[in-house]
């Protein structure tokens, strides 16, 4: 008789002898616990990213109308021209290419954000970068097309040109002349080495920290970021021929946690949490490992407003929620890279 606990979607298969005779497997016992807390030096697996959303917008010569989300926006536009929302009820592009385009008048979004660092590169990622007239503080932005394209091919990267970027105030301008059916307004975003001071909707590009915390990088000037993040993990401890060394952890905000020593990797994405890095260190030779955190994109698609913040289910209309259900002066945004009771575990042979 011998009594096995599994953890949800653990699993464990037993060989059992008739005999009952040892099967020659190791046992092993915990004998130290350390915490892994701090801040540790990281690299980002892409640039950052600062979204723009919520622009003031404006129909024809009109005045602008208030800042909303852009998606609200597009039916707004679309109430006014008398047009079909966008949606799987309406005819679909693929057939309607079949007719006439009909077109209608010019349109204008207009996005602000801060700058109290500038930048060495900066870039715009946009959808349908060639049917929007671009500007940035009054200059105009050429549509070059770099042929580079960000986590997909509708996914333009526009280099800008860093003398058009001030500190302070800057003023971005979509504009398109004929507003048409096939045009579908999107978030827009910054792309490029630097941090985000997120205040409420105020959005203000400072430098990048030199450390960060193996916590919710929200605050820690990555509000948007969706990629991953490698820290370098120094002092990790040194484990006799007799002993084992896991990674362990509570619970974590990520996809996954990958744990390095440079030439092999061991991942750690459910439940037990935790790995035997054993192999990745020399014994006897702390070498530095590398924890490779990575993320959802759900803070850089969204929905960035909606509340509450992790719903049952989620569905379109939850990017143009309303009411108690929608975020006005500021972002809906979820944890991520909070890693709960991370540590290093040394294991005793018995």
């Amino acid at each position: 008789m011998f009594t096995l606990s599994l953890t949800p979607p653990e699993e464990r298969l037993s060989e059992i002898d008739p005999s009952g005779r040892p099967t020659g497997v190791s046992a092993f016992t915990s004998v130290k616990d350390i915490p892994i807390a701090g801040a540790f030096p990281y690299t980002l697996n892409e640039k950052n990213l600062l979204a723009l959303d919520m622009p003031e917008y404006k129909i024809g010569d009109g005045e602008y109308e208030t800042p909303d989300e852009i998606l609200k926006v597009d039916r707004k536009i679309r109430d006014f021209y008398g047009m079909e929302y966008r949606g799987g009820e309406k005819l679909q592009p693929w057939y309607k290419k079949n007719f006439e385009l009909k077109k209608y008048g010019k349109i204008t979004l207009r996005y602000t954000f801060n700058v109290d660092f500038v930048p060495d590169s900066l870039y715009l990622i946009m959808e349908q970068a060639g049917e929007f007239d671009k500007f940035l503080n009054g200059n105009r932005i050429e549509n070059t097309d770099s042929g580079e394209r960000w986590t997909d091919i509708c996914y333009h990267v526009i280099p800008l040109d860093a003398e058009m970027i001030r500190k302070g105030t800057n003023e971005l301008l979509l504009q398109v002349s004929e507003f048409h059916d096939n045009i579908n307004l999107e978030a827009v975003y910054l792309y490029g080495n630097f941090a985000v001071d997120l205040k409420g909707t105020r959005q203000t590009i400072i430098p990048l920290p030199d450390k960060l915390k193996l916590a919710d990088i929200v605050g820690q000037g990555l509000p948007f970021y969706g990629a991953g993040i490698t820290y370098t993990i120094d002092n990790v401890p040194e484990i006799a021929e007799s002993q084992c060394l896991f990674v362990e952890l509570d619970d974590m905000e990520a996809a996954y946690l990958a744990v390095s020593n440079g030439e092999s990797t061991k991942t750690i994405a459910f439940k037990p949490f935790r790995c035997d890095i054993t192999d990745l260190v020399k014994k006897g030779n702390a070498d530095p490992l590398y924890f490779e955190v990575v993320f959802n994109r759900r803070n850089v698609f969204g929905p960035l407003h909606m509340l509450p913040k992790k719903p049952l289910a989620m569905g379109p209309f939850d990017f143009v929620t309303e009411g108690e259900r929608f975020v006005r002066d500021g972002y809906s945004l979820v944890n991520q890279g909070e890693i709960k009771g991370l540590r290093f575990v040394i294991q005793q042979a018995l």
